[in-house]
């Protein structure tokens, strides 16, 4: 279990996934987090030079690969190398912004001594809304088209090209089209239906004959879905007649126009470079429509859903940078999100605030959300937000209030890394920065009682977790006070950064702070989430390196934050994408890519090591 490196791209409705291959992984739609149409999608090339004749998918290892986006864009670029015969592909993926299309541009470049023949074949291979039962394909010869279909869902596709063959068929059949495309040509199936649970498939060729020595040419497959098929045809047409050029131009300007509210004039250039990808990235990640923010863009973990905890470290991140509507619309989808008890689940479906698969309620999620609406009210002053937000924090905080025990005075509950019941360290220093944020949202709101009542709650429960939450014969914090846990865990840092239970400064956080840097001595470096952990068998993660940099940052301990920031930077992707995870061996990325909690930490650490540094400069 493990997700490949990828590239992400996408707009407020869609998002899609490219493998470091040139295969398209993912497909979500008609929101960014469900349903999940694709089973397979990739090109494939037939060349014919000096009389030899051969077939392969792009994704064979007879090509070399390398990906990049465009600067300041979410457009991704594959260039694809073969050796014999001399052949370079660059390939353009970039999704429109106003259109559910994605455009995938080839240019063929020829560097061989003679003179050659290719074709295209595109294969799509689709489970529509994640079942092919229902599923059909046809070719539409008037369009030069295939589209895919079921119920309100259509998926169409052709080329700038007129097609040289099609196939529609279902997977393992004699119809295949996947086996089909071995003898170079396709078999001119035009019509297909689901057969049980076989999927459903499809494929495309275009000739590109007499590529001559030193010559390129370009074809581009567009890819569109709507809700109609006479929309999703009409989307083609538009498209196959304009100029495709101009289209990824003004997707890439639709991006740089993005990114350049987000100054980094102070920053290190390779820094600043990693943390407008983390922007751009994080923004692929919200619904502009709904306001929710995912996990990440996979399944294998399955981290399409909002946990609304992760989001607000991705909101707070937003708000840092400036991006203050993106942080916005994710605190007011939190307020149809809440249960009507005024608590939230671990996770959620963006598109209806459906929960998705849960544990139970958790009270870290809700006290973090009120947290961070505090965080944004403090950045922006905004008491129109505050007014809009208040009967979601009133309702939260008693919430809270509700389920901190009479008998010690903290709260039970899922921890943090939704694994076992009891009194964390964490979410209780959550669920008091929670009450402190209500508490000061009450006092905005002109609410002098609840404010009392709120920060009275906060206090009590503050003193009770300093004091249950210490041990002095271990001289650190310990990770559960009730059923005792005495194990390390990363997240103790949470009582400095960001809940501010304790000054970066106190005796007992450095104390923590330096037993949790010792604690973990992987080969590839880097910080894990506790000593012991079996998930994935145990690795550095991102995240929590990054936290213990967030700590020594506020702690003025720049020497050590900042080679923690470079692990994380020199463990991210080809693409300047960060993991869950990092192969504690080998320093490969495991687990979801990207993550949107790693590339917030990443942003806020850039931000507050320039803060820190700022600081210092002024006070010389």
């Amino acid at each position: 279990m493990n997700e490949p490196e990828q590239a992400v791209l996408g707009n407020n409705r869609m998002l899609a996934t490219i493998g470091k291959h040139g295969e398209l992984r993912y497909l979500f739609w008609p929101t960014i987090d469900y349903p999940q149409h694709v089973r397979g999608s990739l090109p494939g090339i037939f060349y014919s030079f000096k009389g030899e004749n051969h077939f392969d998918w792009l994704t064979d290892p007879a090509w070399t690969k390398k990906q990049k986006y465009l600067p300041d864009t979410n457009i991704v670029r594959t260039f694809f190398k073969h050796q014999n015969p001399d052949l370079n592909i660059t390939l353009t993926d970039a999704v429109l912004p106003d259109s559910d299309t994605l455009i995938r541009q080839f240019v063929f470049q020829n560097l061989s001594d003679e003179e050659g023949v290719l074709r295209l074949f595109y294969y799509n291979d689709l489970a529509i809304s994640e079942s092919p039962i229902d599923d059909a394909a046809t070719y539409l010869k008037d369009d030069d088209a295939i589209l895919h279909y079921k119920r309100e869902l259509h998926f169409a596709y052709t080329g700038t090209l007129p097609s040289s063959g099609h196939q529609c068929g279902v997977h393992g059949e004699h119809s295949d089209s996947f086996r089909d495309v071995y003898d170079y040509k396709l078999s001119g199936g035009s019509l297909t239906l689901y057969s049980g649970l076989k999927d459903v498939n499809s494929c495309l060729s275009w000739d590109i004959p007499n590529l001559r020595v030193n010559e390129s040419k370009t074809l581009a497959v567009i890819i569109t879905m709507a809700a109609t098929e006479k929309e999703a045809l009409e989307t083609l047409g538009k498209y196959k007649n304009e100029s495709l050029e101009k289209q990824i131009s003004g997707t890439e300007e639709f991006w740089k126009k993005w990114i350049t509210n987000f100054k980094t004039d102070n920053i290190d250039a390779q820094l600043a470079s990693m943390t407008k990808r983390s922007l751009l990235t994080l923004k692929l990640l919200t619904s502009e429509s709904h306001g929710g923010i995912i996990a990440a863009p996979c399944m294998d973990p399955e981290y399409r859903f909002c946990w609304p905890r992760d989001a607000t470290y991705v909101a707070y991140a937003f708000d840092r940078c400036g991006y203050h509507e993106e942080a916005k619309r994710f605190y007011r989808w939190c307020t149809k999100a809440q249960e009507p008890e005024g608590g939230l689940y671990q996770r959620y479906y963006i598109g209806d605030r459906l929960k998705g698969p849960c544990w139970s309620s958790q009270t870290d999620e809700i006290a973090t959300v009120i947290w961070g609406m505090g965080k944004h009210f403090e950045l922006t002053g905004d008491r129109r937000f505050v007014r809009s937000v208040w009967n979601s924090v009133r309702k939260g905080a008693d919430f809270l209030a509700t389920q901190v025990s009479q008998a010690d005075d903290l709260v039970e509950t899922v921890g943090l890394w939704e694994e076992k019941f009891g009194n964390h360290t964490y979410s209780n220093a959550a669920v008091y920065a929670g009450l402190k944020s209500a508490a000061t949202l009450a006092k905005v709101m002109g609410k002098d009682d609840l404010f009392s009542k709120w920060d009275q709650n906060a206090t009590k429960l503050r003193e009770s977790l300093l004091n249950l939450s210490w041990d002095a014969h271990l001289n650190r914090f310990i990770k559960t006070a009730f059923p005792r846990n005495e194990n390390l865990d990363a997240s103790l840092l949470s009582l400095s950064y960001p809940f501010d239970v304790l000054p970066a400064n106190d005796e007992r956080m450095k104390k923590t702070a330096l037993a949790i840097e010792s604690a973990f001595k992987f080969k590839s470096g880097g910080v894990g989430r506790y000593p012991f952990d079996q998930y994935y068998g145990g690795n550095p993660w991102i995240l929590t390196t990054l936290w213990l940099a967030l700590y020594y940052e506020k702690a003025g301990e720049l020497d050590k934050a900042e080679p923690l920031i470079r692990w994380a930077f020199d463990h991210s992707t080809e693409l300047g994408l960060l993991s869950e995870q990092v192969d504690k061996e080998n320093g490969t990325p495991v687990s979801a890519i990207p993550l949107a909690w790693s590339h917030a930490f990443f942003i806020l650490s850039i931000l507050d090591l320039e803060k820190a540094k700022n600081n210092i400069k002024q006070k010389k």
